[in-house]
């Protein structure tokens, strides 16, 4: 059920699976409660040690989301008014979307617009992007869009998961266009803030203490 004080369902990284995977099955077991705990019923875990530390660095993602998904139930309540209104019309509304599989990807129909959607990204984050540009004044074309699909498809490449977060970045900074994610904790290829880096520093520390 959909509220404020709960979630049903929410989005795990693989940045995330790969440095937990690094720790004894026990500290992975206290990882995995406390992210389910914070993420599906907004609960803080008190960890300890190596979970404490590697639990503060998926955190702030973790915030990130929450903040996204407690704005979406908010922009549902307010519109809920005009979608009644939208459904007594017997015409289709121009932005009314179609899903088919095309080659593994959807192919989403988007104000009488062909567009081929990548699956790597959610239909309700496509559609919360195409509003907020709509809201900015920048014109959602198809040669626009596409070259935005085109940038999120080559960031995604590079690494899995950064097209999605591009277009997340893009949306919680109300940026008109999508950009390459810096390197941040969560890019697996900056080894100076990776998890894996983060993960030795701490083995090492620990080691000078014995």
């Amino acid at each position: 059920m959909t509220n404020s004080n709960t979630r049903d369902s929410f989005i795990f990284y693989r940045s995330f699976y790969e440095a937990i995977n690094h720790l004894p099955e026990d500290q992975q077991l206290q990882i995995y409660k406390a992210i389910s705990s914070y993420s599906l019923d907004f609960k803080d875990v008190n960890l300890e040690g190596i979970p404490n530390a590697i639990f503060t660095l998926i955190k702030p993602q973790l915030e990130a989301n929450r903040k996204r998904y407690l704005n979406g139930i908010k922009e549902k309540k307010i519109s809920k008014p005009e979608a009644k209104r939208k459904q007594t019309r017997s015409k289709p509304e121009a932005n009314n979307n179609v899903n088919l599989n095309v080659n593994g990807e959807c192919k989403l129909i988007n104000d009488n617009k062909n567009i081929i959607l990548p699956n790597f990204i959610k239909d309700n984050l496509w559609s919360e992007f195409l509003a907020m540009r709509k809201k900015l004044k920048a014109p959602n074309t198809e040669m626009a869009l596409n070259r935005i699909l085109k940038k999120l498809r080559a960031f995604e490449q590079q690494n899995i998961g950064n097209g999605t977060l591009a277009i997340e970045n893009s949306i919680e900074n109300g940026w008109k266009g999508v950009f390459e994610p810096k390197a941040t904790r969560f890019n697996k290829n900056n080894s100076n803030n990776s998890f894996d880096a983060v993960f030795k520093e701490i083995n090492s520390e620990q080691l000078k203490l014995k």
